[in-house]
């Protein structure tokens, strides 16, 4: 808890009755045994007393659910994003090698509910340990492209590969990437009109300097993935405006129903400051992108994000950080499962039933 006990309190210091320690701890154990209403936050205090006295003086008692929200409610969130990014540096000391994605997501019912302030979170999405690395609040979708730069100063990135569609295709997002020590395989599409034909063009008419391909197996269908590298750039109108640029990426795609045998095919563009000789390494990194998008899909199917009534001040945005921070530390419980999957409702299952485990995690705040 030590990255988060230097949190600004929000509370008038003398009407405190509960150490802001007890609040956050109280709320964190509370998500990771898979909770997510103050009401059922502050039952599970009251039941569990025996066990939060070991880390908790509770002299002043349990604080309430109106306490725990109000807190929240108030919270500064940018003070809470800068002790989750100090926190994540400490799980992990080095990103050089591994793959950060880079997206953003709308907490849906939060936002219908509150349209003058909707919610959209950008996020950085450390693939290999399966966690946030830092994040960002936008109003819209569109200011993405403000927000992206700014994520990427408050990180350590280098020696990673930083993953980003479409929307993330700006030359100065490219510049903040090369600048921060790292690299990047960026995806193309209409937003970029001119930069998408001219890798069209470039694929059409030279050769490219490395072919690979991959197969995978899942879900029910065979994905065949064909990857053509160019570093051939002279097709390319303005390329000197993308700093660092090495090559262009083209991956076809066949993916194959095992069921019904019905095959589907696509095409896609990429940039990247990777050359010839990392191809592999730019395949991975495409392939690994999509696990942003299962960060988004556990938040919501796992831990209800979508359908979370937390709308009023900070709530959600503070409630949001808190959920990552419980997806961090369940994945990477530091526990060794061979091949075995274990799901993250099975994890926060063991972390309700098992204090043993629940303590191992806590280990890691």
């Amino acid at each position: 808890m030590i990255h988060f006990e230097t949190l600004e309190d929000p509370r008038q210091q003398s009407k405190v009755l509960h150490p802001m320690k007890n609040i956050v701890f109280i709320v964190l154990v509370g998500a990771l045994n898979g909770l997510d209403g103050w009401e059922e936050i502050a039952d599970f205090a009251e039941y569990r007393r025996d066990f939060l006295e070991k880390y908790l003086d509770l002299s002043n008692g349990i604080p309430t659910d109106d306490t725990l929200r109000r807190f929240f409610q108030n919270l500064n969130p940018k003070s809470f994003q800068e002790r989750f990014v100090s926190w994540t540096s400490s799980i992990v000391h080095d990103v050089d090698g591994k793959v950060v994605s880079i997206d953003g997501k709308r907490i849906r019912k939060a936002s219908e509910m509150n349209d003058r302030n909707p919610i959209h979170i950008v996020s950085a999405w450390l693939a290999e340990n399966e966690m946030v690395l830092g994040q960002l609040k936008v109003s819209e979708k569109t200011n993405e492209i403000t927000a992206i730069p700014q994520l990427i100063e408050i990180l350590d990135l280098k020696g990673s590969t930083v993953t980003l569609d479409a929307m993330g295709c700006q030359t100065n997002i490219v510049e903040k990437v090369v600048d921060a020590g790292a690299d990047y395989v960026i995806g193309l599409k209409g937003n970029q009109p001119t930069l998408l034909e001219d890798a069209e063009l470039t694929s059409r008419t030279h050769r490219p300097v490395r072919v690979l391909s991959t197969t995978d197996c899942g879900h029910g269908r065979v994905e065949e993935r064909k990857y053509l590298f160019y570093n051939d750039l002279s097709c390319l109108c303005g390329a000197e405006r993308w700093k660092g640029l090495q090559m262009v990426v083209k991956v076809e795609t066949t993916q194959t129903d095992k069921k019904t045998g019905k095959e589907t095919s696509d095409t896609r563009y990429f940039i990247t400051s990777h050359d010839e000789s990392m191809a592999d390494r730019v395949a991975y990194s495409i392939r690994r992108h999509w696990a942003i998008e299962s960060m988004h899909w556990q938040l919501d199917v796992v831990f209800g994000e979508d359908s979370s009534l937390k709308r009023i001040k900070n709530s959600a945005e503070n409630f949001n950080i808190v959920r990552k921070i419980v997806l961090g530390l369940l994945n990477n419980d530091g526990i060794d499962y061979g091949k075995k999957r274990v799901s993250l409702k099975r994890r926060m299952l063991h972390a309700i039933h098992d204090d043993g485990y629940l303590e191992n995690l806590l280990q890691r705040l």
